[in-house]
């Protein structure tokens, strides 16, 4: 297939996700970014918008970041919604799960600015259980894409 193909991409967010499942989070970011770049060049800088591979690695970083480095998670988590938006429609349980990770960032700012809010927005049913535990696009994601770009 070759290095600059969107498999080889695919591969390499692959390698970024099982880095992060083994706690080397420097290892999974540097993948997840190469990955990120990887489908920009081969794609476009339009098409990589709305290439579901791509904005499940954008899902990813969003993820990533989320404690601790809030504004870049909100951009990936933004960049990813408007994609998915775009291929899957806005209300697809996708969007609806990344809408609430943005609602979660809103959660984690400082108290003072929560006060007057008892209620948690943007839970999930198991988010209990998963305490603490980033979600991430699962990879059966990746079998209802599109083979844009894999020609």
């Amino acid at each position: 297939l070759g290095a600059k193909h969107t498999s080889t991409f695919s591969t390499v967010n692959n390698l970024g996700n099982l880095y992060w499942d083994q706690g080397k989070l420097e290892e999974a970011e540097k993948m997840l970014l190469q990955a990120l770049k990887g489908y920009k060049n081969a794609l476009g800088l339009e098409l990589v918008k709305t290439y579901i591979p791509a904005l499940n690695t954008l899902w990813g970083l969003g993820d990533l970041y989320a404690k601790t480095k809030p504004d870049e998670s909100r951009s990936m988590y933004v960049k990813a919604l408007s994609g998915y938006t775009k291929v899957r429609g806005p209300s697809s349980d996708i969007c609806i799960t990344l809408k609430q990770s943005l609602d979660a960032l809103d959660i984690t700012k400082p108290v003072e600015m929560n006060l007057g809010s008892s209620a948690r927005p943007g839970r999930c049913e198991n988010e209990a259980e998963d305490q603490g535990k980033p979600r991430r696009p699962s990879h059966s994601h990746y079998a209802q894409t599109s083979e844009v770009g894999d020609a």
